[in-house]
């Protein structure tokens, strides 16, 4: 079977999956990038644009988008998903994220956790850093309200990066650790989810 060494959405190079234990190599053929396209693509492209198109086509509306997309219509797939890929998250007046700016998240550690889906995570904060930290996280959120309470949303010890082929994809996590340097970051963190702060 010919390896797969470039994403069929950015074009970069698929990142090889390791064990990361042992550091041997597990898997390098990419991810299923249906419903974009019928290729294989690289980690970073799964979480910011295949998983968002297969929830838009389960009835979750793509963020920052008004445009009704043809299943068939590859084209536009490739072109609006890109652009959701590339976007820089909304400006909010209650906190920002990562994709907004540079947070300062050292010196947190857990606080408590929230039970979310990743859909509705990505829906309110916007892309993850994709691959975590490469070892004991696969996606997290960097946050930071008005007032300077700094944040961080979570998966610690259960997908593939730690657990290999064992490991739960981000999409079907539901319990996510949150961190910060107090524990009211959590109830800001609860509030968000619980309403529609972003416009």
């Amino acid at each position: 079977m010919e390896t797969i060494n470039t994403c069929s959405i950015c074009k970069n190079d698929i990142d090889i999956q390791t064990n990361p234990k042992t550091g041997i190599e597990i898997w390098a053929e990419g991810h299923n990038a249906e419903p974009v396209n019928s290729g294989r693509c690289c980690s970073d492209c799964n979480l910011s644009v295949v998983i968002p198109a297969r929830l838009s086509l389960a009835g979750k509306k793509l963020k920052n988008t008004n445009i009704t997309i043809e299943e068939d219509d590859s084209e536009a797939w490739e072109a609006q998903l890109m652009l959701e890929k590339q976007r820089t998250a909304i400006p909010n007046a209650t906190f920002k994220t990562h994709n907004d700016t540079n947070i300062e998240v050292n010196g947190t550690c857990l606080q408590g956790h929230v039970n979310a889906y990743y859909p509705d995570l990505f829906e309110k904060f916007g892309a993850p850093k994709t691959h975590g930290d490469g070892y004991k996280t696969d996606a997290e959120w960097d946050l930071e309200f008005e007032d300077g309470t700094v944040g961080t949303i979570y998966n610690w010890k259960n997908g593939f990066n730690y657990c290999g082929t064992a490991g739960t994809s981000v999409e079907y996590i539901t319990e996510w650790n949150v961190g910060g340097r107090t524990t009211k970051i959590v109830d800001k963190i609860r509030t968000v989810l619980s309403k529609e702060l972003r416009k």
